[in-house]
């Protein structure tokens, strides 16, 4: 209302940290939180806050002060909606390093995807951090062993990436890489 017919972007802005950061509202669900932040996200995206959105989707995942924990606010860190939109956000809008610190904060409170890892080995080569990129898809072989859907993904990409970077050098840990994929894919 306030954005769209009152064009009160101020007001629109107090209504969302109310609800979402001073906890004014109680949600049935983390589902329902973590859709108003995103919601709120999106909002500082169309009036062009860019710094305020990557702000707010850097908020929305961390953990809320003690006083503010509950059932709901505990579950925000685990929302894959809101570290998608952080993920993404972060490799637009922010440095390399924040971008490479939030796959690794993904990771590390195992809520990455394969989507995830292979997203963040993907932005890694593009910056020419090979060596990084290739621990990245060692994570990602860690997290989703065989049989999970995924590890047949991360493990082919992995391979396809390191046989195009070193094209035929490097071959004993090209012989390696195959003999761990064949090893972990027959057990």
């Amino acid at each position: 209302i306030y954005e769209e017919k009152e064009k009160d972007i101020a007001a629109a802005r107090k209504v969302y940290q109310r609800v979402c950061r001073e906890g004014e509202y109680t949600f049935r669900d983390t589902d329902e939180l973590a859709q108003l932040w995103a919601g709120w996200v999106e909002f500082e995206l169309r009036h062009e806050s860019w710094d305020t959105a990557l702000s707010v989707a850097r908020q929305s995942v961390s953990n809320p002060e003690p006083e503010k924990r509950n059932r709901v606010t505990r579950g925000l860190s685990r929302s894959l909606r809101l570290w998608g939109l952080l993920l993404d956000l972060e490799e637009s809008l922010g440095t390399v390093q924040t971008a490479k610190d939030a796959y690794n904060r993904v990771i590390e409170t195992k809520v990455a995807t394969p989507s995830h890892i292979l997203n963040y080995a993907s932005f890694l080569a593009e910056h020419k951090y090979f060596e990084e990129s290739f621990n990245a898809y060692e994570r990602g072989v860690e997290l989703f062993p065989f049989p999970h859907p995924g590890a047949k993904l991360i493990w082919k990409t992995y391979l396809d990436s390191f046989l195009t970077r070193y094209e035929g050098t490097k071959i004993p840990r090209t012989r390696e890489l195959f003999d761990r994929c064949i090893e972990v894919w027959v057990v």
